[in-house]
């Protein structure tokens, strides 16, 4: 099953060293659990501007795609990002849990605004070829 392994920070120089660094400790200690090296890297590691990915099957894919961030090379099995890249985003969904103070809110809601029913139909055009 494929893991990622996250990596950020705050430019592409600092992310190719992270990803450098990252890879030497991994080879000089193989009795780290590639899960445990994934969950660590989200858990307990800042999320900054530049962001790159690593997909792997196993620790032999997981290392080569940090060596593959590391170079700068784009390829199969890793992602890369800027965090603030393009416009911000006004996209809310919001699921409420049981819900039942809001039975008709949307209805009235686009009836009531444009903008909502113009979002609404957006939407549905969206998502309407994934389901019913």
């Amino acid at each position: 099953m494929p893991l990622p392994w996250i990596l950020s920070a705050h430019d592409e120089a600092a992310l190719r060293a992270r990803a450098t660094a990252l890879k030497a400790h991994l080879e000089a200690h193989p009795q780290q659990q590639i899960a445990d090296v994934g969950w660590s890297l989200v858990a307990g590691h800042a999320h900054l501007e530049r962001r790159a990915v690593a997909v792997g099957d196993d620790r032999h894919a997981l290392l080569d795609a940090l060596g593959l961030i590391a170079s700068g090379e784009p390829a199969p099995g890793v992602a890369r990002g800027d965090a603030h890249a393009g416009a911000p985003s006004m996209l809310a969904f919001v699921f409420p849990g049981q819900g039942s103070q809001w039975p008709g809110m949307a209805l009235q809601l686009a009836a009531e605004s444009p903008l909502f029913a113009a979002s609404l139909r957006a939407c549905e055009d969206a998502l309407s070829s994934h389901i019913d």
